[in-house]
């Protein structure tokens, strides 16, 4: 696994996986976002981006958004969602192992470390089939269904804070490193 990661990070790979991303983030995942709440009429928060939610929330939300928008959220979350992980996920692990090797040696256990966001990604696509099950069963939602998908959606958000704590720590690692190279005098 360490040669693998080793072999296929590189800077043109992070780079088109950080155009990917910004793609979803700053163009896909907005324009869907308007159309929902123009459907809803008012501003929706859908679950994969809260940080906690209740059985009455999700009722609310989804009778906000009627069929049609159910039904938009069903095609968000089919295909679009369903390939998003993969992208972020992607470019987390790259970043991570290219960081990694900035700082330890390429065949260090540590590379190792660049694998944590896989965790975000697996909780995503649990939550993904949770919310797809409850739009299925909607108006006939369980408490059980909702509560499991709002703990899902908690350990991906933490998770997700963690690969994100991880890879800012690299950063400075390696920016801290960086500055003592340059400004430092080296010892004769």
């Amino acid at each position: 696994m360490i040669n693998l990661l080793n072999k296929t990070t590189s800077l043109k790979i992070i780079f088109v996986l950080l155009i990917l991303f910004v793609g979803f983030n700053g163009y896909i995942f907005p324009s869907y976002q308007n159309q929902m709440n123009e459907i809803a009429g008012k501003s929706v928060e859908v679950l994969d981006t809260r940080m906690a939610y209740t059985l009455e929330e999700v009722n609310a939300m989804f009778n906000d958004l009627g069929a049609s928008g159910r039904s938009l959220y069903k095609f968000i979350i089919t295909p679009i969602d369903m390939i998003y992980p993969i992208v972020y996920g992607l470019f987390l692990i790259f970043l991570l192992t290219f960081l990694l090797k900035k700082i330890t040696a390429s065949d260090s256990k540590l590379i190792l470390l660049s694998l944590l966001p896989m965790s975000i990604v697996l909780f995503d696509y649990l939550e993904n089939f949770n919310t797809l099950n409850l739009l299925k069963n909607y108006p006939d939602l369980s408490q059980t269904s909702v509560f499991y998908g709002d703990l899902v959606t908690k350990i991906k958000w933490y998770c997700a804070y963690a690969s994100l704590s991880l890879v800012l720590i690299l950063t400075i690692i390696v920016i801290s490193q960086k500055f003592k190279q340059i400004f430092l005098p080296k010892s004769i």
